[in-house]
């Protein structure tokens, strides 16, 4: 048989009247559940009312997670995809409802960190799913403006509904390093090369626009500006322009990285830091840094599995 990386509402393979169609099947296991071996069956009812049984088997691990645990767990959300998935409009109620229903395992079992765009394609169409921007770019007269409506349902979903206590937003270094924005009703796009002088008028006039509008939501600690697996100068240009850029109480945004490197001087800057598995496997980054991985009250630190 062969199966297809996505799940989709397409048949994988139609020969001679069979089709494969992979599935996600969510279980929900109580916390004092007997570590062991279950096995279970799930019927499933075709057009044709007939009827096929699976087995579904189990194995739970003898680990419980406590609230008062340091570990935290941070999968990036797609909310695009999920609406593109269900025929709905982004960030509506129903999709919202449908989101709530996918974060709150998440949240159980220790989820913290939310993810939010804040250009189109923040990886440069890495993802199955198209990912727009949550923010809206337009330039006006040479004058650049912002639009946060959709921005501000996500977050006020993620940060008040479901009790995530940060967005990471990406990002100020996108891949490709190519920025969207209307203009003259005309979507277009440029190439700014971080620590420019281009990059820095751009990006220094959003940060000074959302680090005002975080204010006015009462978000501005709970906002996290990210960097995914991008170089060292282009996150330490980052980083210098974010630390310019203070609220009306004389602090910068906070900042975080999904890294492939070790600079000690960069991690010291970040809030939340990422490290990538294979780097750390293939020495990039010295596995002696995590015998000891622990919210110490200013940094978070996490492995990144990319992808699990």
């Amino acid at each position: 048989m062969i199966y297809g990386t996505m799940v989709t509402e397409q048949e994988i393979v139609n020969e001679k009247e069979i089709i494969v169609q992979p599935i996600w099947i969510l279980v929900s296991v109580a916390p004092y559940a007997v570590p062991g071996e279950y096995s279970g069956e799930i019927k499933v009812t075709l057009d044709h009312k007939t009827e096929l049984s699976l087995t579904l088997e189990l194995l739970i691990l003898s680990l419980v997670r406590k609230e008062s645990d340091s570990y935290y767990l941070n999968l990036w959300q797609y909310p695009y995809a999920s609406a593109a998935y269900y025929h709905l409009t982004p960030f509506s109620d129903e999709h919202l409802a449908i989101m709530e229903h996918i974060m709150e395992p998440y949240r159980r079992a220790g989820g913290n960190i939310g993810t939010a765009s804040i250009v189109e394609e923040p990886w440069y169409h890495q993802t199955y799913c198209d990912y727009p921007s949550m923010v809206g770019w337009k330039l006006e007269k040479g004058v650049w403006e912002f639009d946060y409506h959709d921005f501000d349902i996500w977050a006020e979903f993620l940060l008040e509904r479901m009790k995530i206590p940060y967005i990471e937003c990406y990002s100020i270094v996108p891949w490709n390093n190519t920025l969207f924005y209307w203009e003259n009703d005309s979507l277009k796009s440029k190439v700014l090369e971080p620590g420019s002088e281009a990059w820095e008028n751009v990006w220094g006039a959003f940060l000074a626009s959302f680090v005002e509008h975080l204010d006015t939501r009462g978000w501005f600690d709970h906002i996290i500006i990210s960097m995914d697996e991008r170089p060292i100068p282009e996150m330490e240009a980052a980083l210098n322009l974010i630390g310019q850029v203070k609220n009306a109480e004389g602090f910068s945004l906070k900042t975080g990285g999904a890294v492939e490197h070790y600079d000690e001087k960069i991690w010291d800057r970040l809030f939340t830091v990422t490290p990538h598995i294979s780097t750390i496997s293939q020495k990039g980054i010295p596995a002696s840094l995590f015998r000891q991985i622990a919210w110490n009250g200013e940094k978070r630190e996490c492995l990144q599995a990319c992808t699990v």
